[in-house]
């Protein structure tokens, strides 16, 4: 039987490092019954019970707290599921502003393109890549 471990984006320092988007959360606030309403599912939502039933249901990390103390039933029965989150991984949150929305799928573009080339054409892909990025946000970080 194999025993698959994900491993963090490896660093200089070997601890390693996982990139996570963070959670948000929208809500219409034309009607104050449903913005009510609205907060209350979203309390609900986000309660240890509910997000172990997520767990179960998309295999995704939960929104409130390690992994293998929310759903510890789940990363039992997959091992390689919360393996990459050890003691010392840095994580890094995904910027939270207006253009990252595209900015990240400028990004997986980019790397879908380096992970087929040549490293000699790196260089022309980063600079294409950060061209782009400027050129949509108008020089904005």
């Amino acid at each position: 039987m194999l025993n698959w471990e994900t491993i963090p984006y490896p660093t200089t320092d070997g601890k390693g490092s996982i990139a996570l988007e963070s959670i948000s959360v929208a809500i219409n606030a034309e009607e104050a019954g449903s913005e009510l309403a609205a907060w209350f599912f979203v309390r609900w939502l986000l309660q240890p019970t509910q997000q172990v039933r997520l767990v179960d249901l998309n295999g995704l990390w939960p929104a409130t707290g390690h992994p293998a103390l929310v759903a510890p039933d789940y990363a039992a029965f997959h091992p390689a599921w919360a393996s990459a989150l050890k003691e010392g991984v840095h994580l890094t949150l995904a910027p939270e502003t207006a253009s990252w929305g595209i900015n990240r799928y400028v990004l997986q573009d980019a790397y879908q393109r380096i992970y087929d080339l040549d490293s000699e054409y790196f260089p022309n892909v980063i600079d294409v890549l950060k061209q782009t990025l400027y050129d949509y946000t108008g020089g904005q970080p």
